[in-house]
């Protein structure tokens, strides 16, 4: 079963507000990311503490990714604002740098040469450092 709202929010008497305990999760999970912990590390300790992203599920690094990247935490599209937009920006910005390139930009050759390009590359066999 899928979470209906965003990690952070919950519907009371048919009004969206912010879950107390959830928010402060979200607003860990962007200022430690934001100081330069990897999605992995953050992971373990979303794991080891006891707010579940959802019941019975353990944390996962998409959920962690998704929450980065949704800008309903700013107070987009109706919703609360649970962090800064400058918080925000940052996950962003060291997201973005990350990342690796898109696969077609990783594929143009450093020689500038145009053999074989639209062939699927082949990979060398080198053997294991003994």
């Amino acid at each position: 079963k899928n979470r209906r709202l965003p990690f952070g929010y919950k519907m009371e008497m048919g009004e969206l507000t912010l879950h107390t305990q959830e928010a402060e999760v979200v607003r860990w999970v962007f200022g430690q990311y934001g100081e330069g912990m990897a999605y992995n590390r953050l992971v373990d300790k979303l794991n080891g503490q006891p707010i579940p992203y959802d019941e019975g599920k353990p944390w996962n690094k998409n959920m962690v990714a998704r929450m980065l990247e949704d800008r309903r935490y700013i107070g987009e599209k109706g919703y609360p604002a649970i962090i800064s937009v400058e918080a925000f920006d940052t996950a962003r910005m060291i997201r973005d740098a990350r990342t690796p390139p898109p696969k077609a930009q990783r594929r143009k050759s450093s020689s500038g040469s145009s053999a074989g390009k639209g062939a699927p590359r082949r990979w060398k066999h080198k053997p294991l450092p003994s």
